[in-house]
């Protein structure tokens, strides 16, 4: 049994405000795919590109903040399945009622909430925390890179009409909520014991058999 969610009337008018200023700007209906969806690509590559290098530093503590960021991620995308397990809510098509005014596809999967805004703001969100704790400057650099994207995208999804505004702002509690219980100091020590120590011994194994000292 699932419960009903219905967009309060505000949010469907900046919805129609922001597809129409999406759908009649060509420059943004040809970034469109990009802006709205190819991006989410990046997130495992930011992730392994991150991790190999602070492999190659042989420093535990810099593999930790790569699987922190990867644990946040992983956390926010079980806790959205969770609710789109119990929580109906449709897709904005059929408000948006012209067919031309939709142009972009999507799976057919639940919009409440949207799984690529909240695992990207969670990965942003992470990476700043974990920038400032550490105060690595280049690191802010690239978490708040990350966090204006993760902006972008939210924003995109709801001019190409896949997702309500609610879908991707009521989640903006939740993702930094999440990175930032895991960023606690209790809770990290526990994920450094019993999760990211583990792993990186499995991980160190793994190279060992084909020759890599990392």
């Amino acid at each position: 049994m699932k419960y009903p969610l219905a967009e309060p009337q505000r949010w469907k008018d900046l919805l129609l405000w922001a597809n129409e200023s999406f759908v009649w700007n060509d420059i943004l209906v040809m970034l469109a795919p990009v802006l709205a969806d190819g991006i989410v690509l990046t997130y495992p590559i930011l992730l392994l590109v991150w991790y190999v290098r602070w492999v190659k530093e042989k420093n535990d503590i810099y593999k930790y903040g790569a699987l922190y960021v990867f644990s946040s991620a992983v956390a926010v995308a079980i806790v959205a399945f969770l609710v789109q397990v119990f929580v109906d809510k449709s897709r904005p098509e059929w408000y948006i009622g012209n067919a031309d005014m939709l142009i972009m596809d999507h799976l057919p999967t639940a919009p409440f909430p949207s799984d690529h805004a909240s695992v990207w703001f969670a990965v942003a969100v992470a990476t700043l925390l974990r920038a400032y704790r550490k105060d690595k400057s280049k690191l802010k650099y690239v978490g708040w890179f990350l966090f204006v994207w993760a902006v972008v995208m939210a924003c995109s999804r709801v001019g190409v009409g896949i997702h309500w505004p609610t879908d991707v702002l009521v989640w903006a509690m939740l993702w930094t909520l999440v990175a930032w219980v895991l960023s606690t100091k209790y809770v990290r020590s526990l994920c450094e014991i019993y999760v990211y120590k583990p792993l990186v011994r499995v991980q160190k194994w793994l190279f060992s058999k084909v020759g890599i000292d990392w």
